[in-house]
């Protein structure tokens, strides 16, 4: 290819007449697998990618209930510690109902330090929240995050009010989630 010139592919005779029955042969089982005549495949495959995104929108949320089913009321394993609810517990879930889960708890807790770990194909997540109003005050969600994360092999950070982490060893979960308490138990009084 070069300025003003342009390549021309082409077949002719036989070979473009069986490229043209490959082409409706293609057609004609698309039009049967739809159930749809030729002319309205398009639209069959459109409907059939927005009923597919409908499923899976309704398949995650049914996932992230089903996981907040499994794990029971969290919110009664709180530890009131100084005047703050601090729940360090494992969830079973995917990173965002994890995250879900987490703001979930702290909005009822009040009051709350909430940090829930996941783990599942040999790795690890970890979630820490922190109320608004001890938020950069009290407890640093981003600093508990850096405390617990080496436990499971990982790493992490974030903001004053919500962290994440992850990492390889899911052996460690229980003592990163320990931590927290400790870490509670040592922080400076309100």
């Amino acid at each position: 290819m070069a300025a003003g010139v342009r390549r021309i592919e082409a077949i002719t005779g036989l070979t473009a007449l069986a490229w043209v029955r490959s082409r409706d042969q293609a057609l004609v089982e698309a039009s049967r697998e739809l159930r749809s005549p030729p002319e309205g495949l398009a639209e069959a495959i459109r409907k059939g990618v927005e009923d597919r995104r409908s499923i899976e929108r309704e398949l995650e949320a049914t996932r992230r209930e089903l996981a907040r089913l499994k794990a029971g009321d969290l919110g009664s394993q709180a530890r009131d510690l100084g005047g703050v609810k601090v729940l360090a517990a494992e969830f079973t879930g995917d990173p965002a109902a994890l995250r879900e889960e987490a703001d979930r708890l702290r909005d009822t807790l009040g009051t709350a330090v909430v940090a829930l770990g996941s783990r599942g194909g040999g790795k690890v997540q970890l979630v820490v929240t922190v109320s608004k109003d001890i938020a950069g005050k009290r407890f640093h969600a981003g600093e508990i995050i850096r405390a617990i994360a080496p436990l499971v092999g990982g790493g992490g950070g974030g903001r004053p009010d919500m962290a994440q982490a992850g990492g390889k060893d899911p052996d460690g979960l229980p003592a990163a989630l320990a931590q927290v308490y400790t870490i509670a138990e040592q922080a400076p009084p309100a």
